[in-house]
């Protein structure tokens, strides 16, 4: 699902790690991404740093491509009306800053291989590559999603560049139905 070999398996080794250690870095910490971002620019230890940037670039994927519809700005908790969340968009922005700013310090400290280079194919095809674990995932699950028809409107805009998610997951099921279920919360 993703043509250039490079980024592939960096994607595949990423996903095993994440099975393995689920290493959310400062994705998830108390201090609001952007901040921890800064701060890891910030830091003295470049080394440390471009360790950092990647980490966070690859579990902003990992959301991006397996929980698109948690990252959504039209996610809404149970039993609210209200709307919340960044949106799926903001976060793949903050992905490729996070392999951005990690290619950056790479050049500078001189990371060696040609994992600078992966990098920048990761980044640059963010959003191909979080289709292709999102589209993974359909896989696994065998055709089975949920999302509100606001929720499937952004993973189209974002991942699939205006192309319907939808039409796409009943492909990659081989069903003649999509097996996905819009669920409304009213109340």
């Amino acid at each position: 699902m993703i043509d250039d070999r490079k980024a592939r398996d960096y994607v595949s080794g990423m996903l095993v790690r994440f099975a393995y250690e689920a290493d959310f870095g400062r994705v998830f910490s108390e201090k609001p991404l952007s901040v921890g971002l800064y701060e890891l620019w910030e830091s003295g230890d470049k080394a440390l740093a471009y360790d950092g940037f990647r980490k966070n670039g690859d579990a902003i994927l990992w959301l991006c491509g397996f929980f698109p519809d948690r990252l959504a700005k039209h996610r809404k908790p149970r039993g609210s009306h209200h709307v919340m969340g960044m949106g799926l968009g903001w976060y793949v922005e903050k992905g490729r800053l996070a392999y951005n700013s990690a290619i950056d310090l790479g050049n500078e400290i001189r990371v060696g291989g040609d994992q600078i280079e992966t990098l920048s194919k990761v980044s640059g095809g963010f959003e191909d590559c979080s289709r292709a674990i999102l589209e993974m995932r359909v896989r696994a699950s065998e055709g089975n999603a949920v999302a509100e028809p606001e929720i499937l409107n952004e993973i189209s805009d974002v991942l699939y560049k205006g192309q319907d998610a939808a039409a796409r997951i009943v492909q990659i099921a081989g069903r003649v139905r999509p097996t996905l279920s819009f669920v409304h919360y009213d109340e």
